[in-house]
């Protein structure tokens, strides 16, 4: 919430400043109403000399509640306020500014705020007062929030997951990747996925990516891949574009998940041995198998579990008749086109009944049809999870009034917000990587170059003020810059 009406200062409310020097209560009036966020002042004692409209209307009070009053006379919540006194206290002792955030009610919800407290200097150079300018950052903790939860949950997956950059250089790498191949994320994170290849798979990967970049998502790509320790693995590799606010594609997203076990199944099916069917009943994956009619002639003991059926309730009975809701299902279609046409199938379906989302294989045999069935419902929910995310962080950026870009690990700037085009006019083309020096005044760029590096390769808080040319009227203006790790 936003407004310009304030009341402003006169002399006769601030009798910590001179009542002579009326030059610097309009200098102090003229910047209070001007400004666009939340303004508070204290004198020496704690009380309000000065709360700007927007405060009060937040809160429900008016202005005039406010004046004169500590902040324990207006009525706000202690538990809240102390902490602040502290810092406000620190400024009026030191006259050092004090940057923090805190968690304030409003309402019937709870808002976040950050807030600078600056001192104010009386005649002779003592500390007379402290001006506060607070900023709403709730979207900006709730965009944190979200990007924690689907960290958490990509970190859970039991799935490999990766994303590169158009340079095909790896900048994401979950705890499924280090487990499957054998490599942690400082190992892969800045390497090509090359790394990960048979030599003579590398040529066989270009029009993959190719497909990719081209905006098409590929599903369920069976290859092999290699592991640190040099040996083999069978996966099955989805591979999808990553896409700007713009919808620009920006990187590559990839999942590869485990098929060794599935593989062998395969082939255990297709052979028919006791022996193979009693490796099926050793591990973890769910298969079962029908008969050119459709009757369950085997299922082992996930399949059962999944089916949500005992064995002796599946066996010499038809797959149709104990699911009729799958008749005329992707299912249904799916099975029967294999055992028509003698093709291997594989699909994903959402099972009402169930709630769920499964991933299914079915290879056809000359005495029916053998299937593979897996849980997938979590890695649904992180996908959902992730687009969501992107979503709603491109959106709460857009709505934001500050500048808003993101940097790769290496500092190069990779994402804008829409204030950032509106404000320097400049195109994305023009300003990604390192394009943006022309709107830095010439006389501060390298400073900002140098304090942007040192930052990026010590990993140190960059902040720093610098002057910001505004494509509106061609002016300068100073400009506080902040990178959040």
């Amino acid at each position: 919430m936003k407004t310009r009406n304030r009341r402003l200062l006169r002399p006769s409310d601030t009798p910590k400043i001179s009542q002579g020097d009326e030059q610097h209560i309009h200098i102090l009036n003229t910047v209070l109403s001007a400004a666009t966020e939340f303004i508070s002042m204290f004198d020496a004692q704690g009380s309000y000399l000065y709360a700007s409209e927007n405060i009060a209307l937040l809160l429900g009070l008016k202005q005039s509640d406010f004046l004169g009053k500590t902040w324990q006379e207006v009525g706000l919540p202690a538990e809240f306020m102390e902490p602040f006194d502290v810092q406000r206290r620190t400024v009026m002792a030191t006259g050092r500014t004090v940057r923090e955030e805190m968690c304030f009610p409003v309402g019937n919800e709870m808002r976040w705020f950050s807030y600078v407290a600056s001192p104010v200097v009386g005649e002779h150079k003592e500390v007379v007062s402290v001006v506060v300018a607070w900023h709403d950052i709730t979207e900006r903790k709730q965009i944190e929030e979200a990007t924690y939860q689907l960290a958490s949950i990509v970190g859970s997956s039991g799935d490999a997951i990766f994303s590169k950059n158009l340079e095909g250089v790896i900048i994401t790498w979950n705890g499924g990747a280090e487990k499957l191949f054998g490599y942690t994320a400082a190992e892969m994170i800045g390497q090509t996925v090359s790394l990960l290849l048979p030599p003579y798979q590398e040529a066989e990967l270009l029009p993959v990516l190719e497909r990719v970049r081209a905006g098409e998502t590929i599903q369920n790509l069976e290859a092999i891949r290699m592991r640190k320790d040099g040996t083999s693995i069978e996966v099955s590799v989805t591979v999808s574009p990553i896409r700007d606010a713009k919808g620009r594609i920006m990187g590559e997203s990839t999942i590869a998940r485990d098929i060794t076990a599935r593989k062998q199944a395969a082939a255990v099916i297709q052979e028919l041995s006791r022996q193979k069917i009693d490796i099926l009943e050793s591990i973890t994956d769910a298969f079962y198998a029908v008969d050119m009619s459709w009757h369950f002639t085997y299922v082992n003991t996930q399949a059962a579990t999944i089916l949500r059926k005992k064995h002796e309730e599946l066996l010499g009975r038809s797959l149709w008749e104990l699911f009729p809701e799958s008749v005329d299902s992707l299912s249904y279609q799916q099975f029967h086109k294999a055992m028509a046409e003698g093709v291997t199938v594989e699909f994903e379906r959402f099972y009402p009944p169930h709630e769920r989302w499964y991933e299914i294989h079915a290879y056809p045999s000359s005495s029916g049809l053998a299937v593979y069935l897996r849980d997938v419902n979590a890695q649904k929910e992180a996908a959902e999870a992730l687009r969501q995310s992107e979503e709603n962080f491109r959106l709460l950026a857009d709505a934001m009034p500050q500048i808003v870009w993101t940097s790769r690990p290496d500092g190069w700037l990779d994402y804008y917000n829409q204030k950032w085009f509106d404000y320097t006019g400049m195109t994305f083309e023009q300003t990604q990587g390192w394009g943006w020096g022309p709107v830095v005044h010439p006389d501060d760029l390298q400073k900002c170059i140098n304090v942007w590096q040192h930052s990026v390769e010590t990993g140190e808080p960059y902040t720093i003020e610098y002057r910001f040319k505004s494509a509106a009227d061609g002016l300068y203006r100073w400009t506080l810059v902040v990178r959040y790790r």
